[in-house]
């Protein structure tokens, strides 16, 4: 296969632990020593704190403190390469900037080690190479593959290589994946997201944003509320406005949902086990994965549950048209109607909002790519597409 074709991407495995059920242990440390010439560590510019980069490890964890280990008993235990386990404290987001042009906020394992690791979910989530003879990180969306001049093409982040013409044409003949329109009152896939809940309405007060973020977090809750995902709100339902940052920089504004999802009664829908895959890849050789921007933004909230995604805010009360980040039973919506599209594609293997699709060959894979989004297409509300 031609190097330029090459789409293929190498996915972490995908690790879900459900309350007393027995599963087997994650992985965790696959490094060598420090003082080996090829261990690489980044320096957070904040805390000074050295973090040894391991992609060998599934998970990225975090040296548990005293109190850790005093609050709680372990959630879970982790596996180390060599067999030995090792106990989870606390799961915990930690903001770090490793660089001088981004803040990484990612969710550590706090566990037994003496040493912060920057597992292979770190890299994964934010986009991010390790250059070994470089000995420096590469961000994969500095180097986008630019289709053509619009606001509305597809932002293709990846290798660096150019695309072959018949896989750049066949990108521009679905101008209606390129931009999503959330004003468009028809739902072609028929699936909506109900809150269903017991108990009174949960409400609370705005919290308070620091003078340098509050700019940032309302222009983009107001180009929201412009392009259709979000309404001023009269709701006696309201939730505090969450704030999370996004890889360039900005804030995604949603709600912080706990007191709402405590209340909500529980979607039984099967998410799939990402290794099951595995099973089904065998002689593939050209890989894609797709990735649906704002894909959770695609399902509309069913009419009766609007009101109770309201977030409160300094300027005031907003509810979701489409459905937010942060709540409970989301994934079962989005993936019930992933599988709705997808069930009968045997190539194309969905995980929430993200779609690897796999060929024996090139021209199967232009094959294959054409009825993908010939799908998405006719079943989707306008979906922006992403190809790694």
């Amino acid at each position: 296969m031609h190097a330029t074709f090459n789409l293929s991407v190498n996915f972490p495995p995908i690790v879900q632990v459900f309350g007393k059920r027995q599963c087997q242990p994650l992985g965790v440390v696959a490094a060598g020593t420090i003082d080996q010439p090829n261990t690489l560590s980044a320096v957070d510019r904040t805390s000074g704190l050295s973090y040894l980069i391991d992609t060998g490890a599934e998970v990225s964890v975090y040296p548990a403190s005293v109190q850790d280990r005093r609050a709680q008993q372990p959630i879970t235990t982790l596996t180390a390469t060599n067999g030995t386990s090792i106990h989870t404290w606390v799961r915990r987001n930690v903001s770090l900037g490793i660089d001088h042009r981004e803040q990484y906020n990612h969710e550590f394992y706090f566990v037994d080690v003496t040493r912060p690791i920057l597992g292979a979910d770190f890299f994964a989530k934010h986009g991010l190479a390790i250059h070994l003879r470089g000995k420096r990180l590469l961000s994969l969306d500095n180097i986008p593959i630019v289709l053509r001049e619009t606001k509305s093409l597809f932002t293709l982040a990846g290798l660096g290589f150019p695309l072959p013409n018949e896989i750049s044409s066949l990108l521009q003949q679905f101008p209606e994946l390129l931009t999503p329109h959330f004003h468009h009152s028809t739902n072609k896939h028929g699936v909506e997201h109900h809150i269903v809940t017991h108990g009174p309405p949960t409400h609370c007060r705005a919290r308070r944003l620091d003078l340098e973020k509050l700019p940032a977090v309302k222009s983009e809750f107001l180009q929201m509320e412009e392009v259709g995902i979000v309404r001023r709100s009269k709701s006696a339902w309201s939730s505090p406005l969450h704030n999370v940052p996004k890889s360039d920089g900005k804030w995604r504004p949603c709600g912080d949902y706990k007191r709402l999802n405590a209340s909500t009664d529980d979607d039984r829908y099967p998410l799939p086990h990402i290794q099951d895959f595995n099973n089904h890849l065998d002689d593939c050789r050209v890989f894609s994965k797709i990735d649906l921007i704002r894909g959770y933004h695609q399902i509309p909230m069913a009419p009766s549950s609007i009101a109770k995604t309201t977030v409160v805010t300094s300027f005031g009360l907003g509810e979701f048209f489409r459905m937010p980040f942060g709540l409970k039973n989301a994934d079962q919506s989005f993936q019930r109607l992933m599988d709705g599209v997808l069930r009968e594609v045997p190539f194309a293997f969905v995980y929430l909002d993200d779609i690897l699709v796999a060929s024996h060959s090139p021209q199967e894979h232009s094959q294959h790519l054409q009825h993908l989004f010939t799908l998405l297409s006719s079943n989707h509300h306008h979906h922006q597409v992403r190809c790694l």
